[in-house]
């Protein structure tokens, strides 16, 4: 405590006479020789403080009867949630299929132009490959040809004439 603390205690009133009766009452009441309203809070608070020692056959029984009930729980949840994710996946399902309408296979467009034909790479290098090396700059040319060739064929199905 500290002095101011102390200085506190000194300016309270000394307690009266039905005080000290309660006080004597409630010090009865915890001692086992009497009941006061009280005696219960601090028999609580007490044993909060120092609880009294565990014999393991109980301590064992409480740890058996949780894990049981975790393992219920745990199970009981994965239940739910697998119920839960079903009948999400049927609504989005029975959504989809009521937002469609029936099925119609797509118009065709006609296409004027012909496509590019899948070609071997020759027309692509003019002089033989040489033996060691070069083989990046050769699949990127391949490669830059190829993505032409697809974007070129892309355009024409869809009716974009170049």
């Amino acid at each position: 405590m500290t002095a101011h603390d102390d200085r506190a205690w000194d300016d309270l009133t000394p307690p009266t006479q039905e005080e000290l009766e309660q006080a004597q009452a409630l010090r009865e009441a915890l001692e086992g020789e009497g009941e006061h309203p009280d005696a219960e809070l601090l028999r609580s608070l007490r044993f909060v403080q120092d609880p009294p020692e565990l014999d393991p056959r109980v301590n064992e029984w409480l740890v058996r009867r949780a894990m049981h009930r975790a393992v219920s729980a745990s199970r009981a949840t994965l239940w739910v949630a697998s119920g839960v994710g079903a009948a999400l996946a049927l609504a989005a399902g029975v959504a989809l299929v009521l937002s469609t309408g029936p099925w119609s296979p797509p118009a065709s467009t006609p296409v004027e132009a012909s496509l590019i034909p899948s070609r071997s790479t020759q027309p692509l290098f003019d002089e033989p490959f040489e033996r060691h090396g070069g083989t990046s700059s050769r699949m990127d040319r391949i490669a830059r040809e190829r993505a032409r060739d697809y974007r070129s064929n892309l355009f024409l199905r869809r009716g974009v004439q170049p």
